[in-house]
């Protein structure tokens, strides 16, 4: 499986050749050891020797070729390295749009420059030799258009260029989008929890990620059935709370009267409630999630005992997070180099205890049920 820096590489080069977790006891931090929001991504470095032609404006390059960044695991042991994704000679052409260099790399199965080029910028005006950055733009050679994406920047490109070297190095770009918006008060997190106690159905034993979803509540005017609006006055009204609970039409604040679930503290982050003459208090500790990483932390907690719920994870794999005391949360694929070698590397990085979670709630927390 190639990576999606390895892809946004080849486009740049127009694919030019063939060439046991926490679950009972105290709380402590659970965040992937070494993760950071400054943690170097998967990097693809290139140095070549150079031949120039300022006539015909073409670049050819001959050298190490390309080498990827990756988590690599041998024999079970992850370890930050390099392969060859690419070598051999490559021709390049470039030209200037005002102040901004353009490449586009030959393309062996179309025997041709590519007609679609990517863009720089940064570097000395009219002049190739300079480091140059890249943008999210592209500029097509053949209408010479230029179009911009601001949304599409998966990796960013650092290019020098000298009388005789050229080189490049390729960072993934993990952008972090805005956090998805939680309240524990209104979630489906409460909702399923409220829902367990009432029925004693351990499938409703609610997972980390719902403290982001929304619970029907006794305010909604209509809610969903079979993908259809009912108004829930008419689900009310015709049908009783034990095939409301069975068809998963009912709020939490009926659940609570209906299970004797008396709740206090109610807040964003958690509550204390009383449930068969106990205390517990459910706490959200920690609920990121963006498009790039996913850390939940949820507590409940009685009597000095707490069970921690826990979902960690990064969609891709810093050099940060390569370590040995994160193997068993790598998830892992196969790839081959440039010469056909097969080798292993982490893409993902992925922790959750939902089953040990529900072992430790079992002990603490003991559905008493009144809906059969």
């Amino acid at each position: 499986m190639k990576s999606a820096l390895t892809q946004a590489l080849f486009f740049g080069a127009c694919a030019t050749t063939a060439i046991g977790l926490l679950a009972c006891g105290e709380d402590s931090s659970t965040s992937p050891s070494g993760s950071g929001a400054n943690s170097a991504g998967e990097s693809i470095s290139s140095s070549y020797q150079l031949l120039i032609d300022e006539n015909s404006q073409t670049m050819k390059l001959s050298g190490q070729g390309d080498f990827e960044n990756r988590c690599l695991v041998n024999n079970g042991v992850p370890q930050w390295g390099s392969v060859k994704i690419r070598s051999g000679e490559q021709l390049v052409q470039y030209k200037f749009v005002g102040d901004t260099l353009v490449l586009s790399w030959w393309d062996d199965e179309d025997d041709e420059f590519n007609n679609l080029a990517k863009m720089y910028v940064g570097g000395k005006a009219g002049s190739i030799y300079s480091t140059w950055t890249s943008i999210p733009c592209t500029y097509k050679l053949s209408s010479e258009r230029t179009n911009c994406d601001d949304d599409d920047i998966e990796a960013t490109e650092i290019v020098s260029i000298t009388s005789n070297s050229f080189s490049k190095t390729v960072t993934a770009q993990y952008i972090e989008e805005t956090n998805r918006k939680f309240n524990y008060a209104t979630s489906d997190y409460r909702y399923k929890l409220f829902a367990y106690l009432v029925t004693g159905n351990a499938s409703y034993i609610p997972l980390p990620d719902y403290i982001f979803g929304k619970a029907v509540t006794i305010g909604d005017e209509y809610v969903k059935q079979n993908g259809n609006l009912v108004s829930y006055a008419e689900l009310y009204a015709n049908y009783p709370l034990s095939e409301r609970i069975s068809m998963g039409l009912h709020s939490t604040e009926e659940l609570a009267t209906f299970g004797g679930i008396v709740s206090t503290d109610l807040s964003a982050t958690g509550e204390t409630f009383t449930y068969g003459g106990v205390s517990y208090t459910v706490s959200v500790l920690k609920a990121i999630d963006t498009d790039e990483h996913t850390s939940i932390t949820v507590t409940i907690a009685t009597n000095g005992i707490t069970c921690t719920n826990i979902d960690e994870s990064n969609r891709h794999i810093t050099q940060d997070l390569c370590k040995s005391e994160n193997m068993e949360y790598l998830k892992t694929d196969d790839d081959t180099d440039v010469n056909g070698n097969k080798y292993y590397y982490g893409y993902k990085y992925s922790q959750n205890n939902f089953s040990d979670f529900k072992a430790c709630l079992n002990t603490i927390l003991v559905p008493q049920p009144v809906v059969q």
